[in-house]
């Protein structure tokens, strides 16, 4: 996964694949641009943001999920044609695999890069309790885990993602930023 090229491959076909959406939706007669909210998990952030770097695709919010890193050459969050603010991220204290993907990329929640952070741990929001993240993958308690992966029914994840996603991103829990770039990461 430390290669790019297979997400810079993703990107291609993924930037296709938007681009199709949008021309479906002006052939069918829906103007309104900021309809579309994207989420990706882990390896599928890197292939999303390149996708988002290099072209205008009319998405209105990106959502990271323990994000494997976003390539060096993306500055920050303003080169991904994205509305100001409306990138997200996150990554439980739980997940021990998303920081492998990031040794030669950034991550996303470094301030410098500019996504908004927001928490996948324990919390009670609105009077109800939700379950933190305990590992990298999406789903876990539903496929019979004993943990919780970002997306199970009952997390804080999946209930900031829902947030996010939804255009009401400004009532996110906030989440730590990391202090420091990875040891192995080269900067720019």
């Amino acid at each position: 996964m430390n290669s790019g090229d297979a997400a810079r491959a993703g990107a291609e076909r993924f930037v296709t694949d938007l681009q199709g959406f949008n021309a479906v939706r002006e052939g069918l007669g829906n103007r309104t641009t900021e309809t579309l909210h994207v989420l990706a998990h882990s390896y599928g952030t890197t292939v999303t943001s390149n996708a988002l770097a290099a072209a205008e695709l009319n998405v209105a919010s990106f959502t990271m999920l323990g994000s494997a890193g976003i390539e060096k050459e993306i500055r920050n969050a303003g080169d991904l044609h994205v509305p100001a603010g409306q990138v997200y991220t996150t990554e439980a204290s739980g997940d021990g695999l998303a920081d492998l993907g990031r040794f030669q990329r950034q991550d996303p929640r470094l301030e410098s890069f500019g996504a908004k952070v927001f928490s996948s741990e324990e919390a009670t929001i609105e009077g109800t309790r939700y379950e933190g993240t305990t590992e990298h993958n999406t789903l876990v308690n539903e496929k019979g885990g004993g943990g919780y992966g970002y997306l199970d029914k009952g997390t804080t994840a999946l209930y900031e993602a829902a947030l996010t996603t939804t255009g009401n991103g400004d009532r996110i829990l906030p989440g730590a930023r990391p202090v420091s770039p990875p040891a192995g990461f080269a900067g720019r």
